[in-house]
Protein backbone atom coordinates (compact mmCIF):
# COMPACT_ATOMS: atom_id res chain seq x y z
CA UNK A 1 0.00 0.00 0.00
CA UNK A 2 1.14 3.46 -1.13
CA UNK A 3 2.10 6.04 1.40
CA UNK A 4 -0.67 8.95 2.46
CA UNK A 5 -0.98 12.24 0.07
CA UNK A 6 1.18 14.54 1.12
CA UNK A 7 0.36 18.40 -0.49
CA UNK A 8 3.16 19.85 1.44
CA UNK A 9 5.99 18.21 -0.23
CA UNK A 10 3.78 17.56 -3.54
CA UNK A 11 4.96 19.27 -6.71
CA UNK A 12 2.94 20.93 -9.73
CA UNK A 13 2.82 18.57 -12.69
CA UNK A 14 0.54 17.02 -15.48
CA UNK A 15 -0.79 13.37 -16.12
CA UNK A 16 -1.17 12.71 -19.69
CA UNK A 17 -4.11 10.65 -20.78
CA UNK A 18 -5.28 10.12 -24.21
CA UNK A 19 -2.96 12.37 -25.26
CA UNK A 20 -4.26 15.63 -23.22
CA UNK A 21 -2.63 16.83 -20.57
CA UNK A 22 -4.43 17.09 -17.00
CA UNK A 23 -3.08 19.16 -13.97
CA UNK A 24 -1.90 17.31 -11.21
CA UNK A 25 0.19 17.26 -8.09
CA UNK A 26 2.60 15.08 -7.97
CA UNK A 27 4.31 13.37 -5.30
CA UNK A 28 7.90 11.80 -5.51
CA UNK A 29 7.89 8.09 -3.02
CA UNK A 30 10.68 5.55 -2.95
CA UNK A 31 9.03 2.61 -4.69
CA UNK A 32 6.91 4.82 -7.05
CA UNK A 33 4.99 8.54 -8.42
CA UNK A 34 1.93 9.05 -6.53
CA UNK A 35 -0.24 11.42 -9.22
CA UNK A 36 -3.33 13.29 -8.10
CA UNK A 37 -5.64 14.81 -10.42
CA UNK A 38 -6.49 18.05 -9.67
CA UNK A 39 -9.79 18.19 -10.87
CA UNK A 40 -11.30 14.84 -9.97
CA UNK A 41 -9.15 14.23 -7.12
CA UNK A 42 -8.15 10.51 -8.51
CA UNK A 43 -5.07 9.06 -7.42
CA UNK A 44 -2.47 7.20 -10.08
CA UNK A 45 0.09 5.39 -8.92
CA UNK A 46 3.46 4.72 -11.01
CA UNK A 47 5.78 2.38 -9.84
CA UNK A 48 9.57 3.93 -10.37
CA UNK A 49 10.22 -0.10 -11.27
CA UNK A 50 10.88 -0.08 -15.67
CA UNK A 51 10.22 3.27 -15.84
CA UNK A 52 11.83 5.72 -18.38
CA UNK A 53 12.47 9.72 -17.88
CA UNK A 54 12.77 11.90 -20.47
CA UNK A 55 13.06 15.62 -20.95
CA UNK A 56 10.41 16.53 -23.47
CA UNK A 57 12.51 18.65 -26.37
CA UNK A 58 9.24 21.60 -26.82
CA UNK A 59 9.11 22.74 -23.30
CA UNK A 60 11.54 21.10 -21.18
CA UNK A 61 9.01 18.96 -19.17
CA UNK A 62 10.41 16.04 -17.37
CA UNK A 63 8.28 13.53 -18.36
CA UNK A 64 8.00 9.92 -16.01
CA UNK A 65 6.95 6.94 -18.53
CA UNK A 66 5.45 3.45 -17.03
CA UNK A 67 3.02 0.82 -18.13
CA UNK A 68 1.07 2.46 -15.59
CA UNK A 69 0.59 6.18 -17.31
CA UNK A 70 3.07 9.13 -17.98
CA UNK A 71 3.13 12.18 -15.66
CA UNK A 72 5.43 15.03 -15.83
CA UNK A 73 6.31 18.28 -14.63
CA UNK A 74 8.29 21.59 -15.34
CA UNK A 75 9.17 22.54 -11.79
CA UNK A 76 12.93 22.09 -11.44
CA UNK A 77 12.45 20.49 -7.72
CA UNK A 78 10.89 17.21 -9.44
CA UNK A 79 14.41 15.94 -11.49
CA UNK A 80 15.77 16.59 -7.74
CA UNK A 81 13.54 14.74 -6.26
CA UNK A 82 13.72 11.90 -8.19
CA UNK A 83 17.47 11.85 -7.83
CA UNK A 84 17.02 12.10 -3.80
CA UNK A 85 14.33 9.65 -3.47
CA UNK A 86 15.31 6.78 -6.03
CA UNK A 87 18.43 7.75 -8.01
CA UNK A 88 20.31 4.72 -7.51
CA UNK A 89 17.51 2.89 -8.92
CA UNK A 90 17.17 4.92 -11.84
CA UNK A 91 20.77 5.23 -12.59
CA UNK A 92 20.55 4.85 -16.31
CA UNK A 93 17.56 6.75 -16.55
CA UNK A 94 19.22 9.64 -15.09
CA UNK A 95 22.02 9.35 -17.23
CA UNK A 96 20.65 9.89 -20.37
CA UNK A 97 19.44 13.10 -19.27
CA UNK A 98 22.67 14.37 -19.10
CA UNK A 99 24.55 16.38 -21.75
CA UNK A 100 24.00 20.08 -22.92
CA UNK A 101 21.61 22.09 -21.31
CA UNK A 102 18.02 21.73 -21.89
CA UNK A 103 18.08 25.20 -23.25
CA UNK A 104 20.66 24.80 -26.07
CA UNK A 105 19.31 21.11 -27.00
CA UNK A 106 15.47 22.66 -27.63
CA UNK A 107 16.76 25.46 -29.50
CA UNK A 108 18.54 23.49 -31.85
CA UNK A 109 15.69 20.92 -31.92
CA UNK A 110 13.30 23.90 -32.64
CA UNK A 111 15.58 25.29 -34.77
CA UNK A 112 14.99 21.68 -36.88
CA UNK A 113 11.41 22.03 -36.54
CA UNK A 114 10.95 25.13 -37.62
CA UNK A 115 13.29 24.50 -40.64
CA UNK A 116 10.96 21.36 -41.15
CA UNK A 117 7.74 23.54 -41.04
CA UNK A 118 8.69 25.98 -43.78
CA UNK A 119 9.53 23.13 -45.94
CA UNK A 120 6.21 21.86 -45.60
CA UNK A 121 4.48 24.78 -46.26
CA UNK A 122 6.34 25.00 -49.34
CA UNK A 123 6.11 21.13 -50.97
CA UNK A 124 2.77 20.35 -48.93
CA UNK A 125 1.16 19.57 -52.21
CA UNK A 126 3.58 17.26 -53.15
CA UNK A 127 3.48 13.92 -51.03
CA UNK A 128 6.99 12.57 -51.95
CA UNK A 129 8.48 15.41 -50.68
CA UNK A 130 6.92 14.81 -47.48
CA UNK A 131 7.63 11.06 -47.29
CA UNK A 132 10.98 12.29 -47.87
CA UNK A 133 11.01 14.44 -44.64
CA UNK A 134 9.81 12.58 -42.57
CA UNK A 135 12.02 9.79 -43.24
CA UNK A 136 14.66 12.38 -42.98
CA UNK A 137 13.39 13.03 -39.25
CA UNK A 138 13.57 9.32 -38.73
CA UNK A 139 17.12 9.37 -39.49
CA UNK A 140 17.62 12.12 -36.84
CA UNK A 141 15.27 10.04 -34.35
CA UNK A 142 16.96 8.41 -31.53
CA UNK A 143 16.20 4.81 -31.74
CA UNK A 144 15.32 4.98 -27.89
CA UNK A 145 11.91 6.71 -29.82
CA UNK A 146 11.18 3.14 -31.57
CA UNK A 147 11.64 1.28 -27.88
CA UNK A 148 9.09 3.60 -26.47
CA UNK A 149 5.86 3.43 -29.29
CA UNK A 150 6.68 -0.51 -29.30
CA UNK A 151 6.72 -0.71 -25.43
CA UNK A 152 4.09 1.30 -25.21
CA UNK A 153 1.97 -0.24 -27.96
CA UNK A 154 2.72 -3.95 -26.35
CA UNK A 155 1.14 -2.69 -23.27
CA UNK A 156 -1.82 -1.53 -25.13
CA UNK A 157 -2.06 -5.07 -27.10
CA UNK A 158 -5.18 -7.31 -26.08
CA UNK A 159 -3.06 -10.47 -27.29
CA UNK A 160 -4.80 -13.80 -26.97
CA UNK A 161 -3.24 -16.47 -24.45
CA UNK A 162 0.36 -16.29 -24.00
CA UNK A 163 2.22 -20.34 -24.44
CA UNK A 164 4.67 -20.27 -21.56
CA UNK A 165 5.57 -24.32 -22.74
CA UNK A 166 9.29 -24.20 -23.24
CA UNK A 167 8.59 -26.99 -25.25
CA UNK A 168 7.76 -24.18 -27.82
CA UNK A 169 9.28 -20.93 -26.77
CA UNK A 170 12.73 -21.65 -26.26
CA UNK A 171 13.39 -22.81 -30.11
CA UNK A 172 11.50 -19.64 -30.84
CA UNK A 173 13.72 -17.61 -29.06
CA UNK A 174 16.78 -19.47 -30.26
CA UNK A 175 15.61 -19.07 -33.62
CA UNK A 176 15.66 -14.96 -32.90
CA UNK A 177 18.99 -15.36 -30.69
CA UNK A 178 20.53 -16.75 -33.93
CA UNK A 179 18.94 -13.94 -36.08
CA UNK A 180 20.39 -11.36 -34.00
CA UNK A 181 23.88 -12.22 -35.22
CA UNK A 182 23.04 -12.68 -38.44
CA UNK A 183 21.51 -8.37 -37.96
CA UNK A 184 24.84 -7.47 -35.78
CA UNK A 185 26.85 -9.30 -38.78
CA UNK A 186 25.32 -7.01 -41.44
CA UNK A 187 26.03 -4.28 -39.37
CA UNK A 188 25.22 -0.21 -39.70
CA UNK A 189 21.65 -1.16 -37.62
CA UNK A 190 21.02 0.02 -34.19
CA UNK A 191 21.32 -2.38 -31.27
CA UNK A 192 18.25 -3.97 -30.87
CA UNK A 193 17.02 -6.10 -27.70
CA UNK A 194 14.65 -8.60 -29.27
CA UNK A 195 12.00 -9.57 -26.60
CA UNK A 196 9.89 -12.53 -27.92
CA UNK A 197 6.53 -14.21 -27.26
CA UNK A 198 4.39 -16.85 -28.87
CA UNK A 199 0.32 -16.20 -28.59
CA UNK A 200 -1.88 -19.04 -28.88
CA UNK A 201 -3.42 -17.91 -32.17
CA UNK A 202 -4.54 -19.78 -35.02
CA UNK A 203 -3.59 -16.85 -37.45
CA UNK A 204 -0.56 -17.65 -39.81
CA UNK A 205 1.39 -14.70 -39.02
CA UNK A 206 4.03 -12.89 -36.87
CA UNK A 207 4.69 -9.37 -36.23
CA UNK A 208 7.37 -7.17 -34.78
CA UNK A 209 6.58 -3.53 -32.68
CA UNK A 210 9.23 -1.20 -32.94
CA UNK A 211 12.43 -1.29 -30.47
CA UNK A 212 12.34 -5.35 -31.25
CA UNK A 213 9.01 -6.83 -29.28
CA UNK A 214 8.22 -10.24 -31.63
CA UNK A 215 4.83 -11.68 -31.49
CA UNK A 216 4.32 -15.01 -33.10
CA UNK A 217 1.12 -16.94 -33.49
CA UNK A 218 0.97 -20.83 -32.87
CA UNK A 219 -0.70 -20.77 -36.62
CA UNK A 220 2.14 -19.99 -38.18
CA UNK A 221 4.66 -22.61 -36.40
CA UNK A 222 1.65 -25.75 -36.97
CA UNK A 223 1.67 -24.43 -40.73
CA UNK A 224 5.25 -24.49 -41.37
CA UNK A 225 7.24 -27.20 -42.55
CA UNK A 226 10.56 -26.91 -40.80
CA UNK A 227 12.02 -24.22 -38.22
CA UNK A 228 13.98 -22.39 -40.97
CA UNK A 229 10.61 -21.83 -42.92
CA UNK A 230 9.61 -19.77 -39.44
CA UNK A 231 12.92 -18.05 -39.04
CA UNK A 232 12.11 -16.57 -42.61
CA UNK A 233 9.12 -14.71 -41.59
CA UNK A 234 10.88 -14.15 -38.26
CA UNK A 235 13.90 -11.99 -40.47
CA UNK A 236 11.58 -10.24 -42.56
CA UNK A 237 9.48 -9.16 -39.39
CA UNK A 238 12.89 -8.14 -37.73
CA UNK A 239 14.10 -6.03 -40.68
CA UNK A 240 11.08 -3.99 -40.36
CA UNK A 241 12.15 -3.40 -36.66
CA UNK A 242 16.13 -2.66 -38.07
CA UNK A 243 14.62 -0.18 -41.01
CA UNK A 244 12.25 1.48 -38.82
CA UNK A 245 9.34 1.15 -40.61
CA UNK A 246 6.89 1.69 -38.15
CA UNK A 247 8.15 4.47 -37.49
CA UNK A 248 8.06 5.63 -40.89
CA UNK A 249 4.52 4.84 -41.06
CA UNK A 250 3.17 6.45 -37.94
CA UNK A 251 5.49 10.32 -38.77
CA UNK A 252 3.50 9.99 -42.27
CA UNK A 253 -0.23 8.53 -40.89
CA UNK A 254 0.26 11.18 -38.32
CA UNK A 255 0.01 14.15 -40.25
CA UNK A 256 3.54 16.45 -41.00
CA UNK A 257 3.47 18.69 -38.18
CA UNK A 258 2.03 16.08 -35.59
CA UNK A 259 4.91 13.57 -37.02
CA UNK A 260 8.05 15.99 -36.21
CA UNK A 261 6.99 16.95 -32.74
CA UNK A 262 6.42 12.87 -32.50
CA UNK A 263 10.08 12.10 -33.81
CA UNK A 264 11.44 15.56 -32.01
CA UNK A 265 11.09 13.46 -28.96
CA UNK A 266 7.63 14.84 -27.80
CA UNK A 267 5.96 11.45 -26.54
CA UNK A 268 3.64 13.22 -24.39
CA UNK A 269 1.16 11.56 -26.45
CA UNK A 270 2.34 8.47 -27.07
CA UNK A 271 -0.86 6.49 -25.87
CA UNK A 272 -3.30 8.03 -28.32
CA UNK A 273 -0.70 6.56 -30.56
CA UNK A 274 0.02 3.19 -29.23
CA UNK A 275 -2.75 1.35 -30.78
CA UNK A 276 -2.41 2.95 -34.08
CA UNK A 277 1.38 1.48 -33.70
CA UNK A 278 0.02 -1.99 -33.00
CA UNK A 279 -2.28 -2.10 -36.16
CA UNK A 280 0.20 -1.19 -38.22
CA UNK A 281 2.67 -3.77 -37.35
CA UNK A 282 -0.06 -6.92 -36.39
CA UNK A 283 -1.53 -6.34 -39.54
CA UNK A 284 1.20 -5.56 -41.64
CA UNK A 285 0.02 -2.32 -42.97
CA UNK A 286 3.29 -0.96 -44.12
CA UNK A 287 3.96 -0.03 -48.26
CA UNK A 288 4.68 -2.04 -50.77
CA UNK A 289 8.15 -0.96 -50.75
CA UNK A 290 8.54 -0.97 -47.15
CA UNK A 291 7.49 -4.46 -47.01
CA UNK A 292 9.66 -5.66 -50.68
CA UNK A 293 12.58 -3.76 -48.56
CA UNK A 294 12.20 -6.44 -46.10
CA UNK A 295 11.59 -9.55 -47.59
CA UNK A 296 15.13 -8.11 -49.25
CA UNK A 297 16.65 -6.88 -45.78
CA UNK A 298 15.63 -10.20 -44.49
CA UNK A 299 16.90 -12.44 -46.75
CA UNK A 300 20.34 -10.93 -45.94
CA UNK A 301 19.97 -11.30 -41.60
CA UNK A 302 19.35 -15.04 -42.71
CA UNK A 303 22.25 -15.29 -45.10
CA UNK A 304 24.70 -13.60 -42.50
CA UNK A 305 23.44 -16.54 -39.63
CA UNK A 306 23.89 -19.06 -42.16
CA UNK A 307 20.24 -20.28 -42.38
CA UNK A 308 19.12 -20.93 -45.72
CA UNK A 309 17.42 -18.10 -47.31
CA UNK A 310 15.09 -19.72 -49.85
CA UNK A 311 13.38 -20.92 -47.11
CA UNK A 312 11.35 -17.64 -46.20
CA UNK A 313 10.20 -18.06 -50.49
CA UNK A 314 9.82 -21.91 -49.92
CA UNK A 315 6.85 -21.39 -47.01
CA UNK A 316 5.00 -18.79 -49.56
CA UNK A 317 4.89 -21.44 -51.98
CA UNK A 318 3.37 -23.17 -49.22
CA UNK A 319 0.99 -21.06 -48.68
CA UNK A 320 0.42 -20.28 -52.32
CA UNK A 321 -0.28 -24.12 -52.47
CA UNK A 322 -2.19 -24.81 -49.22
CA UNK A 323 -6.04 -25.32 -49.72
CA UNK A 324 -6.44 -22.55 -46.73
CA UNK A 325 -5.48 -19.95 -49.75
CA UNK A 326 -3.10 -17.26 -49.58
CA UNK A 327 -5.78 -14.21 -48.00
CA UNK A 328 -6.41 -16.28 -44.80
CA UNK A 329 -3.22 -17.82 -44.27
CA UNK A 330 -0.48 -14.51 -44.43
CA UNK A 331 -1.69 -10.77 -44.56
CA UNK A 332 0.89 -8.88 -46.08
CA UNK A 333 0.37 -11.09 -49.40
CA UNK A 334 -3.16 -10.67 -49.34
CA UNK A 335 -2.91 -6.68 -49.25
CA UNK A 336 -0.11 -6.76 -51.67
CA UNK A 337 -1.39 -9.55 -54.73
CA UNK A 338 2.00 -9.14 -56.85
CA UNK A 339 3.18 -12.03 -54.32
CA UNK A 340 4.60 -14.60 -56.95
CA UNK A 341 6.94 -10.77 -57.79
CA UNK A 342 8.30 -11.24 -54.18
CA UNK A 343 8.48 -14.32 -54.10
CA UNK A 344 10.98 -14.28 -57.13
CA UNK A 345 13.20 -11.70 -55.66
CA UNK A 346 13.90 -13.46 -52.51
CA UNK A 347 15.34 -16.17 -54.53
CA UNK A 348 17.11 -14.02 -56.48
CA UNK A 349 18.45 -11.92 -53.88
CA UNK A 350 19.49 -15.38 -51.93
CA UNK A 351 21.22 -16.51 -55.25
CA UNK A 352 22.88 -13.24 -55.22
CA UNK A 353 24.38 -13.10 -52.00
CA UNK A 354 25.68 -16.62 -53.08
CA UNK A 355 25.84 -19.83 -51.13
CA UNK A 356 27.65 -20.83 -47.95
CA UNK A 357 27.31 -23.66 -45.78
CA UNK A 358 23.58 -23.49 -44.31
CA UNK A 359 23.98 -24.57 -40.86
CA UNK A 360 20.61 -26.30 -40.01
CA UNK A 361 18.60 -24.89 -36.81
CA UNK A 362 19.04 -27.34 -34.00
CA UNK A 363 14.92 -27.77 -33.09
CA UNK A 364 13.22 -31.25 -33.12
CA UNK A 365 10.11 -29.30 -34.95
CA UNK A 366 8.16 -32.33 -34.84
CA UNK A 367 7.89 -32.05 -31.16
CA UNK A 368 7.84 -28.90 -31.26
CA UNK A 369 4.55 -29.08 -33.67
CA UNK A 370 3.19 -31.92 -31.25
CA UNK A 371 3.37 -29.46 -27.64
CA UNK A 372 1.29 -27.17 -29.22
CA UNK A 373 -1.73 -29.27 -28.81
CA UNK A 374 -0.91 -30.29 -25.37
Amino acid sequence: MSAPYDLASALEGFLVQEAHEQPARLLVGPTELTVRVDATGAEHHLPWRGARLQRRQLDGALLVSTKAGTAGSLAPEFLRAIESAVGNDLGAELAKLEGPSSKSRNSGWLGCAAFFAIVALLIWSIPGCIRKGVDTAVEAAPFSLDETLGEAAEGAMEAGPLVTDERVVAPIQAMVQRLARGVERVGGKPPVEWTVRVVRDSTVNAFALPGGYITVFTGLIAAADTPEMVAGVLAHEMAHVTERHGLRRIGQSLGFFAAIQLLLGDVSGIGGIAKEMLTIASVNAYSREQETEADLVGVRFLHAAEVDPRALGQFFELLQASDEGVPEALSWMSTHPQHRERIDAIASEAEHLGLVTWVPLEVDWKSVKGALGD
